[in-house]
């Protein structure tokens, strides 16, 4: 069976899940731990498997129960919703991002920043508030931009959101700032020479000047320009399009349902997240990364984290 359609059948799908879910469950432990009176909720694991699911599906919230027994549909997404709420996701890609460059490694010498564009055929409620525009490449139907920074192999270290009608520019600065976050401040410890790779979107003295400003050597082109063989060089930004084409295998990324946009980035991180585990599951074990991150690695990490000093007392 093929579960959105490409990229992963049930059996992989289940491998992803089940290491994921070695990062997820000491967080999950930590920020929502059960309650000692009332009644059991329900298991952890299927309630995160199902979540999951239905990302990858992009099957509907009521629809899961025709799909899997292990969790209702309406309490998935209560405790979907209950978690991030809690940044429970959000965090999840934070620390994946650690373990990542840890067992695999980052190459953060030459890194990209690029945009794409989301369909959003949802209500119009909080839609000044919620990362939604109308689309200019669309009719001017309602869509949502993700912008994002991945490595020089195509991983995602950080992406914000924003509405459809948002230029490319103005959410350069706010990405560099939650790569950073997620990812780029391992690299320090390294002195290495960061090259930041834009087309031309961002051609212009403000896209330098911020990635100077930010430790960065920019090369802008456009994509005539990156096929020109010059002997020395070759193309790099095309890992943003392949990156891009990861995440929108997820079918609740591909076209945005969820009105919320907490929802969407949790939604996002989790295949960001996916993305970078299935690297991690060619050179280690579930008994292996579970053993390593203890509730008490969790603290410290959320002690070292940026986007998440001081969360959790």
């Amino acid at each position: 069976m093929q579960l959105g359609g490409d990229c992963m059948t049930n059996k992989e799908f289940l491998s992803v899940v089940e290491f994921l879910f070695c990062i997820a469950e000491p967080i999950i432990n930590v920020l929502d731990p059960p309650k000692k009176t009332g009644r059991p909720r329900v298991p952890t694991r299927d309630a995160f498997e199902v979540i999951l699911r239905k990302f990858y599906t992009g099957i509907q919230w009521r629809m899961i129960d025709d799909e899997t027994s292990k969790v209702k549909g309406s309490t998935a997404h209560n405790i979907f919703q209950k978690w991030t709420d809690l940044g429970i996701f959000d965090l999840l890609y934070a620390i994946t991002c650690r373990v990542f460059n840890e067992k695999v490694g980052f190459d953060f010498s030459w890194q990209s920043v690029d945009a794409t564009k989301c369909q959003a055929p949802v209500r119009n409620i909080g839609y000044d508030n919620e990362a939604l525009g109308h689309n200019p490449t669309d009719r001017g139907f309602k869509g949502t931009k993700i912008s994002a920074q991945f490595d020089a192999n195509g991983y995602p270290i950080g992406f914000v959101i924003s509405g459809a009608n948002v230029h490319d520019m103005k959410l350069l600065e706010n990405t560099i700032i939650e790569a950073r976050k997620k990812a780029i401040y391992l690299a320090k410890e390294n002195n290495i020479k960061m090259n930041l790779c834009l087309d031309k979107g961002y051609y212009g003295a403000p896209a330098e000047i911020i990635a100077f400003i930010y430790g960065y050597e920019s090369h802008i082109q456009s994509r005539g320009e990156e096929k020109k063989k010059i002997e020395g060089h070759k193309a790099r930004r095309w890992v943003a399009e392949r990156g891009f084409a990861w995440i929108k295998g997820w079918r609740s990324v591909r076209t945005r349902y969820c009105q919320k946009h907490k929802n969407f980035q949790s939604i996002v991180s989790v295949a960001c997240s996916t993305i970078l585990i299935r690297s991690v599951m060619q050179v280690t074990q579930p008994d292996e990364l579970r053993a390593a991150l203890s509730p008490q690695k969790i603290h410290d990490i959320c002690d070292t984290t940026p986007t998440w000093h001081g969360a959790v007392v």
